[in-house]
């Protein structure tokens, strides 16, 4: 057989799409899972598919870019060329008839938006945007894959000169002449695949309007910008985010958020009065405490107390010492000098030790950055990581590696204080954890963390 069979084993699942099959697999060289892209080619355009493919692949395989399926193979060959791309889940051509949350639609309009403005900084486009090749984990995460239509902007260079690489329902109006190179042909494809999950139909080209949504939805307005007739009215990929990030609330309504502003307000004075209460009783707690010690109203962290000092504690009394006893034992603690003459009444000698005021406990320390706890465990240990210092507002991505393979693992969006805290489940049942050393992953907009971790015999 051909390179492909001998470089990858592949399964029974698949999808099709206008030109290409996307077939599942696992690389012979790693055992590593993937999806395989085979479309047919004619022996004419081979150079021409070779050269678009080289850029391509030298653009995308420079490290895992947010949005982009991962290739880790390719080849050309006769009649065909095939990419074999990292695992990335089911198409949402798959799970569309069944429904897709809103927020979830969200999320996936911003991985693959993300997605475009790589393929727009690589100098590409791609062509080919529909829910076949639209990938989403179970997590959530969605990869766009199906580099059949990709080209070069400026290049003469296609994989399929003068045929229309995709489904005529994800084509874009000006893309009727199948050779278009702009990036904003990508995002009305975009806007297709995200209105035909939101509306559950396919967008028929004429009204952008989501059918039951109300005339000043958030959505409407969306699907007017992404789906406009015009290029130069479309908003290029790095602005999608702008558009989209509101819609994750746009189900929620309006009285309950009103409620929950007003139940802020409304718990913001109690917590106050909660905590001028608390230090009022810790203050009273250490003068009856004081109290208690020394007879009387001691003094507190070096201040007189508020008590009035015996004429006998005066400074003005006579200095024979023959002077009256002290009305309270206060007067030995009212003044840091001693009643001198001790042998007289019985009030001399030095006052009681002070209590110094109780101190606040330290604040607990920081977590320390980019942990695992614990470093080692058998197979079903629950290994707990701390990754800090990563960009806030990002899509964060993790994986874990076992020697020469990766395998995806979570996501989700960063955190304010660029904090993700993460448990990896080690459970025998469906995933196979040998005993080895690995490496868990971080990924969010270019800044990478890797902390090693151990599996060990039981």
């Amino acid at each position: 057989m051909g390179s492909l069979e001998a470089r990858c084993e592949l399964g029974t699942g698949s999808v099709k799409t206008r030109l290409s099959e996307i077939r599942e697999g696992t690389s012979r060289a790693n055992g590593q899972r993937v999806a395989v892209q085979i479309t047919p080619i004619d022996a004419a355009s081979r150079e021409s598919v070779e050269r678009t493919l080289e850029r391509a692949t030298r653009a995308l395989t420079a490290g895992k870019v947010r949005g982009l399926g991962e290739i880790v193979d390719w080849d050309v060959e006769e009649e065909r060329y095939w990419i074999a791309f990292a695992y990335a889940g089911a198409p949402l051509a798959s799970i569309l008839e069944r429904g897709v949350a809103r927020e979830t639609i969200v999320d996936i309009g911003l991985e693959v938006a993300a997605g475009l403005r790589a393929l727009k900084q690589a100098g590409l486009v791609h062509r080919a945007i529909n829910p076949s090749v639209v990938f989403v984990t179970p997590e959530g995460r969605a990869t766009l894959l199906g580099l059949e239509g990709v080209r070069a902007v400026g290049s003469p260079d296609v994989l399929r000169a003068a045929v229309s690489v995709n489904d005529p329902q994800y084509t874009p109006p000006e893309a009727a002449q199948y050779e278009s190179d702009d990036i904003r042909s990508d995002v009305w494809s975009l806007g297709a695949v995200l209105y035909r999950a939101v509306a559950g139909k396919p967008f028929d080209g004429s009204n952008t309007n989501v059918p039951g949504e109300p005339a000043t939805s958030g959505w409407n307005a969306l699907f007017a910008r992404l789906l406009a007739k015009q290029p130069a009215e479309r908003p290029y990929p790095e602005d999608i985010e702008l558009l989209l990030k509101p819609l994750r609330f746009a189900g929620a309504k309006l009285a309950d958020l009103s409620l929950l502003k007003a139940s802020t307000k409304e718990r913001s004075v109690p917590v106050f009065a909660i905590f001028a209460v608390v230090v009022g009783v810790l203050a009273l707690g250490m003068i009856m405490f004081a109290i208690n010690q020394g007879g009387g109203i001691a003094t507190i962290a070096g201040e007189n107390s508020v008590a009035k000092p015996s004429a006998s504690a005066s400074p003005s009394a006579g200095a024979s010492g023959a002077s009256a006893t002290p009305a309270t034992s206060a007067s030995a603690t009212a003044a840091p000098t001693a009643v001198p003459g001790g042998g007289g009444g019985g009030g001399g000698g030095a006052p009681p030790p002070r209590t110094p005021a109780p101190t606040a406990p330290p604040p607990p320390p920081p977590p320390a950055a980019d942990t695992v706890t614990p470093f080692a465990g058998p197979q079903g240990t629950i290994f707990h990581f701390v990754i800090t210092g990563l960009p806030p507002s990002e899509t964060w991505r993790s994986s874990y590696t076992h020697g020469s393979i990766t395998v995806g693992q979570s996501s989700g969006e960063v955190p304010a204080n660029g904090q993700v805290v993460i448990d990896l489940r080690t459970t025998t049942g469906g995933t196979t954890f040998p005993p080895a050393d690995y490496t868990f992953t971080v990924r969010a907009a270019g800044v990478q963390k890797n902390v090693p971790f151990r599996i060990v015999q039981p």
